[in-house]
């Protein structure tokens, strides 16, 4: 069989399997684009704690802090001490 014979009827051997490689990596990044955006749209704003503090508030103070982040919206504490319990929370009911 004549090699020759045959690749001349591709003249662009090289660009069947390039183009479908550079296709799917363009849809990929085209994806994830999509993705980051949409993640973006549903995240809360403002970012971090929300609502009313309910409970002690050097509790829920001290919380805040040990949480760090902020990302939170509905957090709730206790601190048991003996007998003593202490509450605190943030974005609760008070209910």
């Amino acid at each position: 069989m004549n090699t020759a014979s045959t690749n001349s009827n591709n003249p662009h051997p090289r660009s069947t399997s390039e183009e479908p490689r550079a296709q799917r990596t363009w849809i990929a990044v085209l994806a994830a684009a999509i993705a980051g955006v949409l993640l973006l749209l549903i995240t809360p704003f403002p970012r971090g704690f929300q609502g009313e503090t309910t409970g002690d508030a050097a509790l829920v103070s001290q919380v805040e802090n040990a949480l760090d982040s902020g990302h939170w919206h509905h957090v709730a504490a206790a601190k048991i001490d003996g007998d003593d319990v202490t509450w605190g929370g943030v974005g609760a009911d008070g209910a």
